[in-house]
């Protein structure tokens, strides 16, 4: 079941509804469409920006585990902020009886979802970045976090850049060593790529070349190797990052 209501309506471009599903709870999320559109409109646009949004969570998955494998190959995973991302889907609601009918978009536009485990909320957010903004954090958490969206370009060879980063503590608290597990979630990507799903507020390679241009490596880009390929993340070098996301940029492949 899911809740008529959405509990968290403060984002700009998405609600957030619970799910219930087997005992467990789960944030799940629409897209803020206009209510003008047609129904059709909508509800084919409302799925497409799930999907999209969907792509942008497998993206940050993704590259997470590649930064911190990268790290770890280097013996340097000391050097990195324990984070984690949560695994993501797409989920339908059904209607009780298929066969009735509910006036209006509403309804129709809620069937669609984009799940996550629900986060516990104790304290704000930490915000790292921006969506055209990198960040120049001087602290653990964000130094890492300005060195993944670092890694991020390097490891897509330039096709793509992690933007708008934040975190929460996990709830209950898992530590790793003497510092407590963060959850990013809910990242922005620029993609210097066509994809077959629209992504909210991607501007394509001007959002990456600003990110290069803002970016200023930190202790962990240069312990990593990332400072002698900021200028040209497209350069062939020998034990340079590189990521299973494929040219596309979309995860298809």
């Amino acid at each position: 079941t899911v809740t008529t209501k959405p509990f968290n309506k403060t984002g700009i471009t998405k609600d957030v509804f619970i799910l219930e599903c087997n005992g467990k709870k789960y944030a799940a999320k629409q897209v803020k469409m206009p209510s003008a559109a047609g129904e059709d409109t909508v509800n084919q646009l409302h799925y497409n920006f799930l999907e999209g949004e969907l792509i942008r969570a497998v993206q940050l998955r993704v590259l997470l585990g590649e930064f911190q494998d990268f790290a770890k190959t280097r013996s340097l995973q000391t050097l990195l902020y324990p984070f984690v991302a949560p695994p993501a889907w797409i989920a339908k609601e059904e209607p009780e009886d298929p066969n009735a009918t509910v006036a209006g978009n509403s309804q129709t536009i809620k069937r669609h979802y984009l799940c996550e485990p629900l986060l516990v909320i104790e304290d704000q957010p930490v915000k790292f970045s921006g969506s055209l903004q990198a960040g120049r954090n001087k602290d653990l958490k964000g130094a890492t976090a300005d060195a993944l969206a670092h890694f991020s370009v390097l490891a897509t060879k330039g096709r793509l850049v992690l933007t708008d980063l934040q975190a929460m503590q996990q709830v209950p608290c898992k530590m790793v060593g003497p510092l407590p597990v963060f959850v990013l979630f809910d990242p922005m990507t620029h993609l210097d790529a066509k994809t077959t799903a629209k992504l909210i507020g991607d501007v394509g390679p001007k959002g990456i070349e600003q990110f290069l241009g803002q970016h200023s490596c930190n202790n962990i880009c240069r312990e990593l190797g990332f400072e002698q390929l900021h200028l040209d993340p497209k350069m062939e070098v020998p034990g340079a990052p590189s990521s299973i996301i494929g040219e596309d940029a979309s995860m298809e492949d």
